[in-house]
């Protein structure tokens, strides 16, 4: 029992003067030195660490890392990282995980000039390449078990990051301004490729990306397709900007308030589920160039060969809820008119969309829309509508019906038998229509909006 004692207090006061070494500002220079002089002497670069330690708690702490490239600019910078990882499941071979991370005053700079220097964090992989030949061995012993290896993520908290991101070879620009982000999960599944979020925030954060070269075709892997839930997913103050050169698109997105709930999105089965969508006082716009003549050729091929297919798609949301949102889409130079409707330059203010359930699979579509309003620049304003609409591969289904546009009315329901949807779709004089209409008013000027041309018939 003595013996016993001795050693567990040895143990335990070793344990002490460990920790209290890793603290010690002392412990910290002689740590803090020998990582530096070893990534120095390995890559040749500058590299600063301010502080270094292992907590009380069993996490890593890092504060003050700076790492330059090759042409001495800046590529990595952090003010702090914190990072909960437990050590037995790594002793043990049975995994890596990370219970807690939080990062926060990150900058990064990735850029990539040509194909054969590579990106300018090339210098790092070499470094630390395993260079004889037990390290080879350990690596593919690595390979071989990290099929069965789990990896799991907790809490993530990441805020004050800057990523800036060049690619001159693929044509790719990304730079991203991230305000906070909070993550927690609660399943984490690569091997399956199956993740459940319980609660995601961004908040005050900027997205741009700009596509300047075609991208090459993708070449086609068998990879499974994740299985995404995410409880409850809300943006604050975000925006994001698209541009594709080669497609001439260019969309521009500001989201003050937008909530998801999701409890399934299952890419792999083409199955997503939607309990709630809500976006308020949101700002987007839509620019797209036309294409030239062959390319519109092409595609007049592509339209032509392929009729209407449903599709594969399975979709449930139980409710939408848009309020006060702003919505443009220019084609080319076109510009808005007053009373002269455009399709190719539409303007849409204050659009709102209330929606109970929405269903489509099976080759059935059903919607219920509670409230449907928006004021267009050209002078069209839907005051008013509301429908119940069911659609299917032979009739369409419009129920309590209400419309109130400008100084039209229609109240009712409408029925419309066809053979088929494409076939509706290519011959609609051949469908048979049925109406119960208990108010019709009609404001005949309202057709000179669309054909200006007959004010003068």
């Amino acid at each position: 029992m003595r013996i016993t004692l001795k050693i567990l207090a040895g143990i335990l006061i070793f344990l002490v003067l460990l920790i209290l070494f890793i603290r010690s500002p002392w412990g910290q220079n002689i740590i803090v030195n020998k990582v530096v002089s070893n990534i120095q002497n390995k890559t040749n670069t500058e590299v600063e660490i301010d502080r270094l330690f292992i907590t009380f708690g069993g996490a890593i702490s890092l504060e003050g890392l700076y790492l330059e490239d090759k042409k001495g600019d800046t590529l990595v910078y952090a003010n702090s990282l914190e990072a909960n990882i437990p050590i037995w499941p790594i002793i043990k071979g049975s995994g890596f995980g990370i219970n807690d991370l939080d990062l926060k005053g990150l900058k990064a700079n990735i850029y990539r000039k040509d194909s054969i220097s590579g990106y300018n964090f090339q210098f790092l992989i070499d470094a630390f390449a395993a260079s004889d030949s037990t390290n080879t061995q350990q690596t593919k012993a690595q390979d071989t078990t990290s099929s069965s290896t789990n990896i799991s993520i907790g809490d993530v908290n990441l805020q004050s990051i800057i990523l800036n991101y060049n690619d001159e070879v693929t044509g790719m620009e990304a730079n991203l301004k991230l305000g906070e982000l909070d993550i927690a999960m609660r399943k984490t599944d690569l091997k399956n490729m199956q993740f459940e979020v319980e609660d995601a925030s961004l908040n005050n954060t900027m997205v741009v990306y700009r596509q300047r070269k075609p991208l090459p075709p993708s070449e086609d892997t068998e990879t499974p397709m994740p299985l995404v839930v995410v409880d409850r997913l809300q943006l604050d103050n975000v925006n994001a900007k698209y541009q594709s050169e080669p497609d001439g698109i260019l969309a521009d997105v500001h989201i003050p308030e937008f909530i998801g709930e999701m409890p399934k999105m299952d890419l792999g089965n083409y199955d997503i589920e939607f309990n709630n969508i809500i976006l308020k006082r949101s700002d987007a716009l839509l620019r797209m160039q036309t294409k030239t003549a062959s390319s519109q050729a092409q595609d007049s091929v592509k339209n032509d060969s392929v009729g209407f297919v449903w599709p594969v798609w399975k979709i449930s949301v139980q409710h939408i809820d848009l309020e006060k949102n702003n919505f443009a889409f220019i084609v080319d130079s076109a510009k808005i008119e007053q009373r002269k409707f455009n399709p190719n330059a539409l303007k849409f203010r204050n659009l709102n969309l209330k929606t109970g359930n929405i269903n489509l699979a099976d080759h059935k579509l059903n919607a219920d829309i509670n409230q449907f309003t928006f004021q267009e620049a050209s002078g069209l304003d839907l005051r008013e509508f509301s429908t119940e609409i069911n659609l299917d591969n032979s009739v369409l289904d419009v129920n309590n019906l209400i419309l109130a546009l400008n100084n039209n009315q229609l109240q009712g329901a409408l029925k419309l038998n066809y053979d088929s949807v494409e076939r509706f779709i290519a011959e609609p004089e051949k469908t048979s229509l049925e109406a119960s209409l208990s108010e019709i008013q009609l404001d005949i000027n309202e057709v000179f909006r669309f054909q200006p041309s007959l004010q003068q018939n």
